[in-house]
């Protein structure tokens, strides 16, 4: 009688990331408004973000975070969430209408602030965003085949809501 062969062993995988459990940590972290905590989870949000962690869903709700640290009026808090933010790739900052549009309130915030920094940096920001927009845009342009085609064309379409 034939042995019987060895059940293949499964394949491993390797855990999926938590990503929930972290953002609901940085959350509650960023709730109690204390300065060295808030800049910690800050820092975690950078690393998640330029690992490219975050999932779309979840970009307006950081963003969101983002702009109630703003009104802080804590400096070293406000610089932080302009580094995080400058450091997001276009892909997240542009990703839907929600999103520019929090981008958008949260400078606001920023520009608003007393320190020169934090101002002037905010000024850069939203000029930066407004580049982004038009690069986009025109992209759009291009690919629909001028602005015949372009009128109906989903940047257009995404973009128009916000800037009014």
């Amino acid at each position: 009688q034939a042995a019987a062969e060895p059940a293949a062993p499964l394949p491993i995988r390797p855990p999926e990331f938590p990503l929930d459990e972290v953002l609901k940590s940085v959350l509650m972290a960023c709730e109690t408004f204390q300065s060295k905590i808030v800049l910690i989870s800050l820092s975690c949000l950078q690393k998640l973000i330029h690992r490219r962690v975050l999932k779309d869903a979840t970009v307006a709700i950081v963003i969101n975070l983002m702009k109630e640290q703003a009104t802080n009026g804590d400096e070293a808090v406000q610089l932080k969430v302009l580094q995080t933010i400058m450091a997001t790739p276009a892909h997240m900052t542009l990703l839907n209408e929600v999103v520019v549009e929090q981008l958008m309130q949260l400078f606001y915030v920023l520009h608003n602030s007393n320190s020169p920094c934090v101002h002037h940096t905010a000024v850069a920001g939203l000029r930066h965003l407004a580049e982004s927009l038009t690069d986009r845009a025109a992209d759009d342009v291009e690919r629909n085949g001028g602005m015949e085609g372009a009128a109906s064309g989903s940047a257009f379409d995404s973009v128009r809501p916000v800037v009014r």
